[in-house]
C-alpha cells in the first residue's frame, strides 16, 4: 500500500531578492531530497512488510512451492517443498540440477531438468500430474498436481516458479473406484453369461421332455413307445433336478449354511451309487467304466449323500468330456491313513493353462458351439468344496487335449470306533390307501400329483388356495395334507397353523412342498407345524416313505 507524506510547508515573503530565490531554491532541493529518502524509507518498510507477510502465506499453505532463478539455483524454497526434496538442509542457493540428483535416479532427474530449462527459455507453462514412483529416500509412490511457469525476477530477467500439491490419497481413490466399476462390469457381464448358459441348460432338457409329451399326443399313448419316452423323460428331469440342486448348494456353501450329516460310512457303497448317478448317460455313450477296490473295505466319517454328490460329479464331468465308446476308470487304492480315488477317462484331456482354473465357479473346458458339453460350470467347484469340507482334497492332471484326464480325491480314513449304521431295507413299503388332499396354487401341479396318488389308490381331494385347503381338508375327512407354500388367499404356513389349531387337525400329516429348499425355509415350515418339508420337483419315494407312517386312529 502507498503512503502519502504530508507536504513540506515553505514560507513566502512577499518581497524577494535574487539571492532569497536563491536560498529559498537551495532549500527546496535539500527538503525534496530529504522527503524522498523518507518516502524511499516507507516503501522499504512497507515492501519488507509485504514480503513477510507473502513469506508467511507461503509457508502456511499446505502447496509447495519454491523459486529457480536464470542460474539454476534456489531462490525461495516453502517447508512443505524441503519435505519433499528429501529434508536437505540449507537449500536457498544450491543447485537445483545438484539437489535433484541426490534425490531421485537420473534419467529421472534429467526430464524433470530439461522440463525447467525448456519453461525458462520459451516461457511455456508446463501443468500435469507428475507421478513419482521411485523415490531414493522412499518405497511409495507419490502423486503430485505439479505446474511450472516462468517468472520476472526483481533484478531482472526470469526465473521458474515450481508449486504443487500431493493427490496421491485422491489418485489411490480414484484408482479404487475404477477398479470397482471394473469389477462391477465384470461381475455384469459374467451375470449376463450365466443366464445365457443357465437358459441354454434348461432348455436342453426340456426339449427332448416336450418332444416325448408330443409324440405320446400323435400317438395316441402307443404302449411300445412308452418305456423308451418314458426313460427319456426320467434322464432329462433328473439332469434338471441335478441343475438345480447344484445352484442351490453352491449357494449354501458361499455362504456357509451347508451342514454335513457325517457318520461311520463304507466307501464301496457310496462309489457304486455315485455310478448310478451317471450310468444313463454312460449308456448311451457307450462309455466302458472299471471300478477297482482294494480287498479291505475302507470305512470313512463322512457324509454319504455328499460324497455320492461329489464323486458323480467327477464321473458325470468324465462321461461328458470322453467321446462315445471311451474308457473310464474308477480306482481305490488305500495310502497309509488316507484313500485315493482315482478318476481318469481317455476324453478331450485339458490344456496346460486351464488346469489351474477347472475348478473355479462358471468354467468349462472347450465351450465352444461346436463342442458345447452342457452344464453350468460348477459341478467341479462343488466337488473341491464338498471334498474340502470332508478334510480332504482333489487334484487333477492332464497331458493335455486328446489325452485324457486324471482326477485325484484323497480322503481321511476313520478311526473312530462308532459302528456302521444297518443298510437301508429293501422290502417295499406297505400303505393303505388314504385320504390326501393335494393344495396348490399351480392347476397342473396340483392335477398330476394328484392322479399320481391316486393310482398308488388313494382318495384325493384339490384345492388351490390357503383358505379353500382349510375348508376342504374338515369337509374331506383329510389324512395328510400336501399343501404348497406360496398360495394366494392364505399361504401354506398358514393354512397349516389353522389346520393344527382344530381339534380335527391334530394328528394329520400336513407335509409342505414348495420350491423353496434353504434351511431357513425348512425351519420355517417347522415352526409352523409341518410334520416334513419337500422340495419340488417332488421326490415320491420320500413321499411314499412318509405315508407309510401315517397311523389311523
Amino acid at each position: 500500500m502507498n503512503r502519502i507524506l504530508p507536504p513540506v510547508e515553505r514560507p513566502v515573503s512577499s518581497v524577494s531578492t535574487p539571492a532569497d530565490d536563491a536560498r529559498r531554491a537551495a532549500l527546496n532541493l535539500a527538503e525534496d531530497a530529504v522527503q524522498s529518502r523518507q518516502v524511499a524509507e516507507a516503501l522499504n518498510v512497507e515492501l519488507r512488510g509485504h514480503a513477510a507477510q507473502f513469506e508467511s502465506l507461503l509457508n502456511a499453505v499446505p502447496l509447495g512451492v519454491y523459486l529457480v532463478d536464470a542460474d539454476f539455483r534456489f531462490r525461495h524454497v516453502s517447508p512443505t517443498t524441503s519435505a519433499v526434496l528429501g529434508g536437505i538442509p540449507d537449500l536457498i542457493g544450491r543447485d537445483f540440477d545438484e539437489v535433484i540428483h541426490l534425490i531421485w535416479p537420473a534419467t529421472y532427474a534429467d526430464d524433470i531438468s530439461r522440463l525447467f530449462r525448456r519453461t525458462l527459455d520459451t516461457g511455456e507453462p508446463y501443468t500435469a500430474p507428475l507421478q513419482i514412483e521411485q523415490r531414493i529416500d522412499r518405497d511409495a509412490t507419490e502423486v503430485y498436481d505439479w505446474q511450472i511457469h516462468r517468472i520476472p525476477l526483481p533484478e531482472g530477467g526470469y526465473g521458474v516458479v515450481c508449486y504443487f500439491r500431493e493427490v496421491s490419497d485422491r489418485v489411490r481413490a480414484e484408482q479404487q473406484i475404477q477398479d470397482l466399476l471394473t469389477e462391477l462390469e465384470q461381475a455384469s457381464r459374467r451375470k449376463d453369461e450365466f443366464l445365457a448358459m443357465l437358459a441354454h441348460e434348461l432348455r436342453g432338457p426340456l426339449a427332448p421332455i416336450s418332444n416325448a409329451l408330443e409324440i405320446m399326443q400323435r400317438s395316441d399313448g402307443n404302449p411300445e413307445l412308452l418305456p423308451q419316452l418314458r426313460a427319456t423323460m426320467q434322464r432329462q428331469m433328473a439332469q434338471m433336478v441335478r441343475l438345480v440342486d447344484d445352484l442351490l448348494d453352491v449357494s449354501r456353501i458361499s455362504r456357509n449354511l451347508l451342514e454335513l450329516r457325517k457318520e461311520r460310512v463304507e466307501l464301496a457303497p457310496i462309489l457304486q451309487q455315485a455310478l448310478e448317478v451317471c450310468r444313463v448317460g454312460a449308456e448311451h455313450a457307450r462309455h466302458q467304466i472299471t471300478l477297482s477296490l482294494p480287498p479291505e473295505p475302507i470305512v470313512l466319517y463322512a457324509d454319504r449323500a455328499r460324497l455320492i454328490q461329489a464323486f458323480g460329479n467327477l464321473l458325470n464331468n468324465a462321461c461328458k468330456y470322453t467321446d462315445p465308446g471311451g474308457r473310464i476308470e474308477l480306482r481305490v487304492e488305500r495310502v497309509g491313513d488316507d484313500v485315493h480315488v482315482y478318476v481318469k477317462d481317455n476324453g478331450v484331456g485339458i490344456p496346460a493353462e486351464m488346469q489351474a482354473n477347472v475348478f473355479d465357479m462358471f468354467t468349462q473346458v472347450n465351450r465352444t458351439m461346436d463342442r458345447a458339453q452342457g452344464g453350468l460350470g460348477i459341478g467341479l467347484t462343488l466337488v473341491r468344496r464338498l471334498i474340502e469340507l470332508h478334510d480332504g482334497t482333489v487334484q487333477v492332471s492332464s497331458e493335455g487335449p486328446g489325452r485324457g484326464t486324471e482326477f485325484v480325491v484323497v480322503l481321511p480314513v476313520s478311526s473312530r470306533r462308532i459302528p456302521l449304521p444297518p443298510p437301508p431295507a429293501d422290502e417295499p413299503l406297505a400303505i393303505d390307501s388314504l385320504r390326501i388332499l393335494v393344495a396348490d396354487d399351480n392347476h397342473d401341479s396340483a392335477t398330476s400329483l394328484a392322479l399320481l396318488l391316486q393310482v398308488a389308490g388313494h382318495q384325493t381331494q384339490i384345492a388351490h388356495d390357503g383358505l379353500e385347503a382349510v375348508r376342504v381338508a374338515e369337509m374331506f375327512g383329510a389324512e395328510v395334507v400336501v399343501l404348497d407354500i406360496g398360495m394366494p388367499a392364505l399361504n401354506g404356513l398358514d393354512a397349516c397353523r389353522h389346520i393344527r389349531a382344530q381339534a380335527w387337525g391334530k394328528h394329520v400329516l400336513l407335509v409342505a412342498l414348495s420350491g423353496w429348499g434353504q434351511a431357513e425355509d425348512l425351519r420355517k415350515s417347522l415352526d409352523a407345524g409341518f410334520d416334513a418339508h419337500l422340495v419340488k420337483p417332488l421326490d415320491y419315494d420320500a413321499l411314499t416313505r412318509l405315508l407309510a407312517g401315517v397311523k389311523r386312529n
